[in-house]
């Protein structure tokens, strides 16, 4: 959707299971005295993952993940999952997701809600799918979206948008207005995902309903233009008025622009419905 107007995060995109290497700082087997051993092997992980030595990346995360490293299983999920050291399977990528999962980490809690309701390596269960949405939905965790930002827009020298997925998407399980209208974003420029207008809106207008100014101009666009939804310029005039009246100056100018092709009886209605939704 090329209107769209953009909003803190680019690259971040949705999709059903989200590849994310830990690439968290590893610890350096020389700069503490003490290092314990799984730290040590998950370090020989990621630096295996470096040279793409993905059957050595495989040992060193097991060795790590059965000493209790949790981001080690997360890993090893992603890696029987995709097939990375020429091993691909399902119910081992599940095992491990699970494993690290109650354990607490929350990347691996985040996917097993998507293994449990897909039937990805474990029995289809529903009941436990909604149980880790409910764990997550309620973790006390306030920087997601900051994540999928630093992830997306490769802040130290990192550019791993599989991680940008995986934050943005668990932003989004919390309701997060932020999160929804990124990937409206993404599902409308082209982010990495199949362009989709209808589900840019759907996410633009979720994102609306919430508050989200930018969101709120997005959605007047889509009526106006009807790219995603069915044009309609009463709707249209609504959203531009609400974005209008929290200062928009551009949304002021396109009320104005449609004001010409509108009846007054039209652009009454569509005020009230504003001023009821400012209201509320």
């Amino acid at each position: 959707m090329s209107f769209s107007r953009q909003l803190l995060v680019s690259g971040a995109v949705f999709v059903t299971v989200p590849l994310a290497f830990c690439l968290i700082s590893g610890v350096q087997k020389n700069s503490v005295p003490r290092i314990e051993p799984e730290q040590v092997s998950f370090q020989d992980g990621l630096d295996a993952i470096v040279r793409r030595d993905y059957p050595a990346a495989i040992n060193d995360f097991t060795m790590a993940a059965n000493n209790g490293n949790s981001d080690a299983a997360f890993n090893l999920s992603l890696m029987y999952y995709y097939g990375q050291g020429n091993v691909s399977s399902y119910a081992k990528s599940a095992f491990w997701t699970i494993k690290a999962a109650h354990e607490g980490n929350i990347r691996a809690e985040f996917n097993a809600i998507w293994a449990y309701a897909n039937g990805d390596g474990v029995a289809q269960d529903d009941n436990t799918s909604d149980y880790w949405r409910q764990k997550v939905a309620s973790a006390n965790y306030d920087d997601e979206f900051d994540l999928s930002g630093m992830y997306s827009n490769g802040s130290d020298g990192v550019y791993d948008h599989a991680s940008a997925i995986a934050w943005t998407r668990y932003a989004t399980v919390r309701g997060d207005p932020i999160s929804e209208e990124a990937l409206a974003q993404n599902y409308g420029t082209q982010g990495g995902f199949p362009e989709d207008d209808s589900l840019a809106f759907y996410w633009h207008d979720k994102a609306a309903e919430q508050g989200l100014d930018d969101a709120e101009y997005n959605v007047a666009q889509a009526y106006w233009t009807g790219e995603g939804t069915a044009k309609n310029l009463i709707l249209a005039y609504e959203w531009f008025d609400i974005a209008a009246s929290r200062g928009d100056d551009m949304a002021a100018m396109s009320c104005a622009d449609l004001a010409r092709t509108m009846t007054p009886a039209d652009i009454t209605h569509s005020k009230n419905l504003a001023a009821s939704f400012v209201a509320k």
